[in-house]
C-alpha cells in the first residue's frame, strides 16, 4: 500500500472495525494502546502478513490489545505481527485474545521478544493453525499450558526455535532478572573429640623401714 510514518492513535476510535490490515506497509514507531479499544474485531488482527509483508514497528506489545477477545473467525487471519522490531515482555493479557480459548493463529515470530512466555497463553486450547514465536529473545522454560497445545496444532508449529527457551532468564536476561541464590547445605556438625583417657594413678611408694 506504500503508507508509512507512525500508527495514529484515533484508530482506536473506530469502535465499530471488525478487521484491521495494515500490512505490507512502511509504517514506524509503537503500537499505540488505544487500538484496545477495537473489541469488536473478530476476522482478524494483521500488522503483518506473509514474509516480506511486515512493517518497521518498535516498543512493546501494549497489555490493552489483550481487549480483542472477538478475535476468533476460523481461517480469518488472528493475531499477526511478526518481523517487525517489538521488543520487552509478552503481556500475559494476551492471553485473553479470542476469549482466551480460539485462536486462529498466533503469530509473533521473528521480533525481539524477551522474558518468558506467559502461562495464559495456553488458553488457545482450540488452536490448530499458526502458533509462531521463533527467533525472539524469549527465556526461561516453556510453560506446560503451551506446550500442550502442540498436539492440536496441525501447521507451523515453531516456538522454541532461535529463542533461549530452557535457559533462565537471569542468565540471558541479567539487567531484568534476578537468580534467586540456591541455599548452601548446613555444614554437619563437627564430631566431638575423643576425651583423653584418665592418668591412671600411680602405686603409693613403700615406706622404708626404720633402723632400730
Amino acid at each position: 500500500s506504500g503508507l508509512s510514518g507512525s500508527l495514529p492513535t484515533q484508530v482506536g476510535l473506530m469502535v465499530m472495525t471488525t478487521e484491521l490490515n495494515i500490512f505490507q506497509n512502511g509504517f514506524t514507531g509503537s503500537i499505540p494502546s488505544q487500538w484496545g479499544s477495537l473489541s469488536r474485531i473478530d476476522r482478524g488482527f494483521k500488522i503483518s502478513y506473509w514474509q516480506g509483508m511486515a512493517n518497521s514497528l518498535t516498543g512493546t506489545l501494549p497489555s490493552q490489545l489483550g481487549k480483542l477477545t472477538r478475535l476468533a473467525c476460523p481461517h480469518c487471519g488472528g493475531f499477526m505481527m511478526q518481523e517487525n522490531s517489538l521488543t520487552g515482555p509478552l503481556p500475559t493479557e494476551l492471553g485473553d485474545l479470542g476469549g482466551g480459548s480460539f485462536m486462529h493463529q498466533f503469530r509473533l515470530n521473528s521480533n525481539t521478544f524477551t522474558g518468558p512466555i506467559p502461562t495464559e497463553i495456553g488458553r488457545f486450547t482450540e488452536l490448530t493453525y499458526g502458533m509462531r514465536l521463533e527467533n525472539n529473545k524469549l527465556c526461561s522454560d516453556l510453560p506446560s499450558e503451551v506446550q500442550a497445545l502442540s498436539s492440536s496444532v496441525t501447521q507451523y508449529w515453531q516456538v522454541k526455535t532461535n529463542n533461549d527457551l530452557g535457559t533462565p532468564c537471569c542468565e540471558t536476561l541479567p539487567d531484568a532478572h534476578t537468580c534467586m541464590p540456591s541455599e548452601l547445605p548446613s555444614p554437619a556438625p563437627s564430631s566431638p573429640a575423643p576425651s583423653s583417657p584418665a592418668p591412671s594413678e600411680l602405686p603409693s611408694p613403700a615406706p622404708s623401714p626404720v633402723p632400730s
